[in-house]
């Protein structure tokens, strides 16, 4: 039979790490010493001794002998004004943000807890205003520091959230519609640039300067904000201001990934206060194909390039040659897309050579001849004014064959 013997209870001690030979007391002294450098203080009180002590003094925000030399540091509060002035392009943190403190709460202010002070860096921009910048730097307002409610907050809901498309041969829109306030809209013409421009239905006083970020939506917590730059502000026929080239790439892109950009600004209007825009990305990319279609499809060139044509002939001709009609080409695209143009007229001229009477009619058969070339393209015929001026109205002289050249000739004007 196999006895089992168990040790008495006072002979048997759980193992330690800290557990030493008995017959040296010189080396039973060292876990101590080790133990001692492992604190932070090189004093060692039990919570016994803490709570007796911290009786003995009677006041109820003791604190223990038991503190880091991080938070022995005296601490500063920083105010708003100073906030605000600092020079914090370096990233300098707020005195004494990111430090931790010990504070003892509870009854008796037993019970000790660590608190971190959270660490706010307010930066400045070094950019010059106007320019698109692409990095993580933050401009506070006083409204944003002070925590006040003086905003003006104006967004669709995403639900109400849209984007209006237009488009032809002369102009391509995509318009926001931001309610209470007015629109955001991008652009172009064939007479103006890609441009971002937000238009508002009521009077917006001052100017100065809006700041332009990239914000995430609340599903994309973890993405920080981007500050775009700042814009001057300078309100003109409902338009509170307008960027192009870079920028509304950039913009186009933010909203893309779902970002929403913001606009703010200083109204001096409503007493000061600012106002905050946001335009919406929920369904930017339901139109933005057809938008980039009609980027790619508009007139290479405008009314003030074919406003007027002059067609050449020669020593008493009046019939069109290729290279005349060739003249004559970008003038009739764009009357037939442009219905704005509302009348044409053609006026025919001729040099002194031979009779004022023949030259006259020689003019006429010459607009005539371009007005039979008009109509076979399409051009409406009630659009068309025929005039002749003979020799009267030469712009050269008719001394020089050059400027005989130059006076036998035909002009065609499109008026709005």
């Amino acid at each position: 039979m196999l006895l089992l013997v168990w040790p008495a209870a006072e002979s048997w001690s759980a193992p330690s790490r800290f557990t030493m030979p008995a017959d040296s007391e010189q080396d039973s002294e060292a876990p101590i010493e080790s133990i001692a450098k492992i604190s932070p203080s090189s004093t060692v009180m039990s919570e016994q001794d803490m709570v007796s002590q911290m009786d003995a003094d009677g006041e109820a925000n003791a604190k223990p002998t038991e503190l880091s030399e991080a938070t022995a540091k005296p601490r500063r509060d920083v105010t708003i004004s100073e906030a605000l002035s600092r020079d914090d392009a370096n990233g300098d943190e707020v005195e004494g943000a990111g430090q931790e403190v010990i504070e003892w709460v509870g009854k008796g202010r037993r019970i000790k807890r660590v608190k971190k002070i959270p660490g706010t860096i307010y930066l400045q921009s070094r950019k010059p205003p106007g320019k698109l910048i692409i990095t993580d730097d933050y401009h506070h307002s006083s409204s944003e520091l002070l925590g006040t409610a003086e905003l003006r907050h104006y967004g669709a809901r995403p639900e109400e959230s849209k984007w209006l498309y237009s488009g032809s041969k002369f102009k391509c829109e995509l318009r926001h519609p931001i309610p209470g306030f007015g629109h955001a809209v991008m652009r172009q013409g064939v007479d103006d640039p890609l441009q971002f421009l937000v238009e508002a239905d009521g009077l917006i006083g001052g100017s100065g300067q809006a700041r332009i970020q990239s914000r995430p939506p609340i599903w994309k917590r973890f993405t920080l904000v981007k500050d775009l730059g700042m814009v001057p502000v300078e309100p003109k026929d409902k338009v509170l201001f307008s960027v192009s080239d870079v920028w509304v790439k950039r913009l186009m892109l933010e909203l893309r990934e779902g970002m929403q950009p913001t606009i703010s600004f200083w109204d001096d209007d409503t007493g000061g206060e600012d106002v905050v825009l946001t335009v919406s990305s929920f369904n930017f990319q339901k139109h933005l194909p057809d938008f980039s279609n009609c980027l790619g499809n508009l007139l290479p060139y405008s009314f003030k390039d074919v406003r007027k044509r002059t067609v050449y002939f020669g020593y008493d001709k009046y019939k069109l040659s290729a290279a005349q009609t060739a003249r004559l080409k970008k003038l009739v695209e764009y009357v037939k897309l442009d219905e704005t143009v509302k009348k044409i007229d053609i006026i025919g001229f001729s040099d002194s050579v031979g009779f004022a009477r023949y030259n006259k009619t020689l003019a006429k058969r010459r607009a005539n001849a371009v007005k039979k070339y008009l109509l076979a393209q399409g051009v409406p015929a009630k659009k068309l004014v025929v005039k002749s001026r003979g020799e009267k109205g030469k712009k050269h002289s008719n001394r020089t064959s050059s400027g005989r050249s130059k006076n036998r000739r035909v002009e065609v004007t499109l008026v709005k």
